[in-house]
């Protein structure tokens, strides 16, 4: 790398001269860009900056069960169905991911894509092509606020820089771990790890409605079989938890019968016997609310789920 003390600016324009030290086989013309040589300017003003190596280490791959929830990859996370994803990424390498973590592409066409891994939003665990590179706290301390730092104007073209002469940026881990942050006081790292978290989630939930509209075929071979793979899909979605949520079906067609069958969802294993989840069924009054509700259309009602495939 150029040490900007070196380069003396003449003229306008963005000449520089260089001294015959850096003309090396290592060196491209490439890394005097002017913003780059500002960059270099404004991290060497002052020592308020950490490097990523004493802040956080590089998940090295550890193997993955094929199991996770999510793969994440350069195109960013995805829910995984059954034993893949909607895209197969069998022929990848994949690592399973810690609780948290951020997530760098190794090479780009434009610019790095730089996310956060957090399990608990995510709501499950989830594994990483090895075109990323996985950073975990070193300390156990959150590291959210690390992805806003390099999605930063002086991130980015920090990581770029390191990338600066390839026909295909390729991050190198050393470069990366190399990369310089703000210092941020312990209230700053607060209100920025809130920011991440809170647009993560924001994130996750989008992704969640995406795949909750789009079509789902059931391929159980009986009807029990297919109202068991839709509710567990609907509790994989985060859409109930296996506690609170019951399968209601009137036993005939008729408006006026007071008959019908409630039962826990079959994804439920276990329901705690000591909550009190539902009256019991064999008050009548009890049976006329559920006849009310299951043949009520009106609009704020109109939201039971059938078996169609249409």
């Amino acid at each position: 790398m150029l040490n900007p003390e070196n380069l003396l600016s003449q003229g306008s324009g963005t000449w520089a001269w260089l001294s015959a030290q850096h003309l090396s086989e290592s060196w491209t013309a490439e890394m005097c860009r002017p913003e780059y040589l500002s960059l270099e300017a404004r991290l060497s003003s002052t020592t308020d900056f950490l490097r990523l190596r004493d802040l956080v280490d590089i998940v090295f791959s550890t193997e993955s069960h094929g199991r996770e929830r999510w793969y994440v990859d350069a195109r960013g996370p995805r829910r995984r169905f059954g034993q893949g994803t909607a895209h197969d990424e069998s022929s990848l390498l994949v690592s399973h991911l810690p609780e948290q973590a951020i997530l760098v592409t190794r090479s780009w066409a434009t610019a790095p894509a730089i996310r956060y891994w957090d399990q608990g939003i995510f709501r499950g665990d989830g594994a990483a092509s090895e075109i990323l590179w996985v950073l975990k706290s070193r300390n156990e301390e959150p590291i959210a606020w690390l992805q806003r730092e390099l999605t930063s104007e002086d991130g980015l073209l920090q990581l770029k820089r390191a990338t600066a002469g390839s026909l295909l940026p390729h991050l190198t881990k050393e470069a990366l771990l190399n990369i310089r942050v703000r210092n941020l006081s312990k209230r700053e790292r607060e209100i920025a790890n809130r920011i991440v978290l809170d647009s993560t989630r924001e994130m996750v939930s989008s992704l969640r409605t995406k795949n909750v509209r789009r079509p789902f075929v059931l391929t159980g071979q009986t009807f029990e079989e297919r109202i068991s793979q839709f509710e567990e899909y609907l509790e994989v979605e985060g859409l109930f938890s296996r506690s609170d949520a019951f399968f209601v079906e009137s036993a005939t067609g008729n408006r006026e019968s007071n008959l019908f069958a409630v039962r826990a969802t079959r994804s439920a294993e276990k329901v705690d016997s000591s909550i009190n989840l539902l009256a019991a069924q064999d008050d009548s009054a009890v049976n006329l609310k559920w006849r009310t509700w299951f043949w009520d259309d009106s609009d704020p009602e109109s939201h039971r789920i059938f078996n169609c495939l249409s």
